[in-house]
């Protein structure tokens, strides 16, 4: 960050849990980070930063469309509901910073297997 004007960072440490009714599947939930430099204490500068990231997320949304269709002839399962949420200008000064998370889910076989409890 000390060097770019912006970044965009993909956490790649996962919450995630094992749903047990009659369709189990392993639930990970990935998080997206976005920053942008601006002015410090130029609120404009701030607000045009802000519309770019957001103007980013659309347009991760628009790539996620056509992908959600492909991962699920992998029975790998996007939630449909992506929230955006804007990070408070006192959290880094001089940075307009967002995130979002994905929620993916995939089927887990949980049959009980007798050799692995040998």
């Amino acid at each position: 960050m000390q060097s770019r004007a912006a970044f965009v960072c993909v956490s790649d440490t996962s919450q995630g849990y094992i749903n047990l009714d009659n369709s189990p599947h392993t639930r990970r939930v990935k998080t997206v980070f976005l920053a942008k430099r601006h002015s410090l204490k130029c609120m404009t500068t701030r607000q045009k930063c802000m519309d770019d990231l957001r103007e980013l997320f659309r347009q991760f949304m628009s790539v996620l469309i056509l992908e959600s269709t492909k991962l699920q002839e992998h029975s790998i399962y996007l939630d449909p509901r992506i929230s955006f949420q804007e990070i408070d200008e006192y959290f880094f000064s001089g940075c307009a910073c967002a995130y979002f998370q994905i929620a993916v889910d995939t089927y887990t076989d949980l049959r009980y297997n007798k050799s692995e409890w040998l």
